[in-house]
């Protein structure tokens, strides 16, 4: 009989960055298969052939509209209001109205609201007569007009489209099929969603990574708290009201040194170099029997060593694409040709993603190990 060897650490940060790692993982191979499929239906059902169809246009509902400031391309406004406050003459003689009916009509309450100008204090009534009967918050202020405003902006809106609707499954697919189209060439399309996807699921990898670190060293000093004393941080001072502040006034130990715990990590990633200040404190202060750094994955058949200029790589191509978006410098692929490019963008192509997704769970998993099997000195 062959002996079943337990290989996955139960250290509960491990845990939660390997549901999170599948999580993501499931997106990301759920969105591809769906994008190559779509590519598939595209091909099979050409531009031409769904614009001889005469589908019935698509046409939102104004209350189903979403737009921002950043998608208006044009306003006009009305020459004319829309709404005002008009004094009794200029009612009257835009009514083509004797003067004093129009002073009965407002004294008997039949021109509604009855105001004053705030500046000459004259009375006024409000202009157009159908919007006399609106309350006084649906109007402008006494003395103020209103215009009509026309918005032209690239709105969105979610479709009804029902994909259980199996009466009318062509229709729905047809339809589909016609708005995919108009994104662009098929297979244009789909190597732009994809390149798209791979970016965010990079960048979802590198941060779920990152929150591991934090939680890890969370729970080794809670293990061990000394170490809050002597690490760099220990070196420093508390004042009477920084204590006060840790501890809710004194009424809790555990809120003190939880408060402790998140100061040291905040430190250790303003001073290093984010993950890296993060796994050099491991190495450090816990003395790992093997270094974090260094780990194995295989991708398409052959075995990949990790390394400390690993995480670099990736940490810059993170960084790149949060505050360069994605167009660094000529020195950038200099210092790391193995990172796609197209021209000076980073391009994320599915091999980059899935070898970073493999060489990062291999570290977490590295460091999971050396937890669970006590394989470090934190003497």
């Amino acid at each position: 009989m062959k002996e079943i060897i337990k290989v996955q650490p139960e250290f509960k940060p491990y845990q939660i960055y390997r549901s999170s790692d599948k999580s993501i993982f499931e997106f990301t191979e759920l969105s591809e298969l769906s994008y190559d499929i779509s590519q598939q239906l595209l091909f099979k059902y050409p531009k031409e052939e769904l614009e001889q169809l005469k589908l019935a246009p698509v046409i939102p509902k104004r209350e189903n509209l979403s737009f921002s400031l950043s998608d208006i391309t044009q306003l006009s406004m009305s020459k004319e209001p829309n709404c005002c406050w008009l004094t009794f003459e200029k009612y009257a003689d835009k009514c083509q109205i004797p003067l004093e009916e129009i002073q009965q009509s407002a004294a008997a309450g039949k021109l509604g609201h009855v105001g004053k100008h705030p500046k000459t204090d004259e009375e006024i009534i409000i202009w157009p007569p159908e919007k006399q009967e609106l309350p006084l918050s649906d109007l402008p202020g006494y003395g103020r007009s209103s215009f009509s405003v026309e918005v032209t902006a690239d709105a969105y809106t979610t479709l009804d489209l029902d994909p259980l609707d199996m009466d009318n499954f062509e229709q729905v697919q047809k339809t589909y099929l016609t708005l995919a189209h108009s994104l662009g060439k098929p297979d244009e399309v789909k190597n732009r969603a994809k390149e798209i996807l791979y970016q965010g699921s990079f960048l979802l990898q590198w941060t779920i990574f990152e929150v591991y670190l934090r939680s890890t060293i969370q729970e080794l000093i809670k293990l061990h708290p000394t170490k809050i004393a002597s690490s760099n941080k220990g070196k420093s001072n508390l004042s009477y009201q920084d204590l006060l502040d840790m501890s809710d006034n004194l009424t809790s130990i555990d809120a003190v040194k939880e408060k402790l715990i998140q100061r040291e990590i905040e430190r250790l990633q303003s001073g290093g170099a984010s993950v890296h200040g993060l796994i050099n404190f491991l190495k450090s202060e816990f003395k790992f029997n093997k270094d974090p750094y260094v780990a194995w994955y295989q991708f398409k058949g052959e075995r990949h060593n990790t390394h400390f200029n690993f995480l670099i790589e990736l940490k810059e191509v993170r960084n790149a694409l949060m505050h360069d978006g994605g167009t660094p410098d000529e020195k950038f692929f200099t210092d790391f040709p193995d990172v796609p490019r197209r021209g000076m963008q980073i391009l994320i192509n599915e091999d980059y993603y899935s070898r970073a997704r493999l060489g990062l769970n291999a570290i977490a998993y590295q460091i999971a190990f050396s937890i669970e099997r006590q394989d470090y000195n934190a003497d």
